[in-house]
């Protein structure tokens, strides 16, 4: 038998898939949480890093030993080679404006840390560049895709047990009267306590983020994936499926029997083989607006591209499985499309302070990771304070200026 030589590039290929699959997969989980101002750049314990809450130097950490992995995974090829692409360039552009910046920002603290997010987020594009390059092997593709899907169950089987029980388990822990009377009263100082008062008497969903509509953003990213599997092999199909499900099902009971809810270890393993169907619900459960549109649009433009005869699937189990998703959103849509438009009249007044932080400072931008710092300044009479404008483009043209 015939055994391929052990050398630096079987080595690094191996351990970048291996650390690739690590991060898809523990990223939503554990570091669903944002960077919050308040608390400081700061080294953490341990235990801090494998059992606390905040995320930003664990995300910086992984990405240089990542982004380190797929430099020498690069070196170690005999075919490589350097060339950029327009999306390199495009990036590139991006990242120098964002460093520059730094130089005029009106909070540096804010804008380093807010730099070096995006340093990492940045290594996740080299990463899909080097994964899904032609000389990849299929089986290490495959591996990525099963561990981004068995996070996603994870977290969507979280969020239906707590739509169904992890709510109000949370409300009979905590003293609501006094939570209620402390969120009203620092409701503009005590952004965090406020915004738990709110998830917990609004009935909406965020699993292991920290707010419903984060969740739908990772939700709305990660349900592609899922469909993406009725285009391809059997076999690949097949490879994909059964170890989403085999994984996912055994770390969800091992989770649910250490929180002491075995009771609803049934519910989660049938979630688990149904799983593109449960990404769905979690979606819907959080009662994102924002959410519920992509998606739908998300599955017009898709079945107008299957109907053109642009891919080769099985049309048939596919269409059936949109009208399952496209029945379980109508039967939730009135409950998601209801008429309370609170938050997004809220958003208005952002995008109006927004508006004239753009007039003054059209060229150059307050900096980027700044907009929280700059808006009370330019806050409208009536608005809730806010560390974000909920509109990227108008988010980063305040920090960053029309470029």
């Amino acid at each position: 038998m015939n055994r391929k030589p052990i050398n630096l590039k079987n080595i690094t290929s191996i351990l970048f898939i291996a650390v690739l699959s690590f991060i898809v997969f523990i990223l939503p989980i554990k570091l669903g949480i944002p960077y919050i101002d308040e608390i400081g750049f700061f080294v953490p314990s341990l235990v801090d890093l494998l059992f606390g809450t905040w995320p930003s130097i664990a995300l910086c950490a992984l990405a240089v030993f990542l982004s380190i992995i797929i430099a020498l995974d690069f070196l170690a090829d005999k075919n490589f080679k350097i060339f950029f692409s327009l999306n390199s360039i495009i990036l590139f552009f991006f990242l120098i404006i964002c460093g520059l910046s730094l130089i005029r920002s009106v909070n540096i603290h804010s804008s380093k840390i807010n730099f070096l997010l995006l340093l990492s987020a940045s290594t996740g594009f080299f990463a899909a560049k080097r994964l899904t390059n032609k000389n990849t092997p299929e089986i290490f593709l495959l591996s990525v895709y099963t561990a981004i899907l068995c996070s996603a169950v994870f977290v969507s089987v979280n969020g239906i047990y707590q739509y169904f029980y992890g709510l109000d388990e949370m409300r009979q822990y905590i003293d609501m009267q006094s939570l209620k009377k402390a969120a009203v009263l620092y409701k503009n100082t005590d952004i965090q306590k406020y915004a738990l008062y709110l998830r917990l008497i609004s009935n909406r969903i965020f699993s292991t983020f920290v707010y419903p509509n984060s969740l739908a953003g990772y939700l709305c990213m990660v349900i592609p994936f899922s469909l993406e599997l009725f285009r391809f092999s059997k076999k690949q199909i097949k490879f994909i499926y059964l170890r989403t499900v085999i994984i996912s099902a055994f770390i969800l009971v091992i989770w649910f029997f250490i929180q002491f809810n075995s009771g609803f270890i049934p519910i989660a393993l049938l979630s688990t083989v149904f799983f593109p169907v449960t990404l769905f619900i979690s979606l819907l459960l959080t009662l994102s607006k924002g959410g519920f549109l992509t998606i739908t649009v998300f599955l017009l433009i898709y079945a107008f591209a299957l109907t053109k005869n642009r891919f080769k699937l099985n049309k048939k189990k596919f269409f059936i499985a949109i009208f399952i998703i496209l029945a379980v959103m109508g039967v939730l849509a009135k409950t998601m499309l209801h008429p309370n438009l609170k938050s997004f009249n809220a958003r208005l007044k952002y995008w109006q302070a927004s508006k004239s932080m753009i007039t003054e400072k059209t060229l150059t931008g307050f900096g980027i990771g700044s907009f929280g710092s700059v808006y009370p300044k330019y806050r409208v009479t009536g608005s809730e304070e806010t560390q974000f404008t909920h509109n990227i483009y108008l988010q980063i043209f305040t920090e960053t200026g029309i470029l």
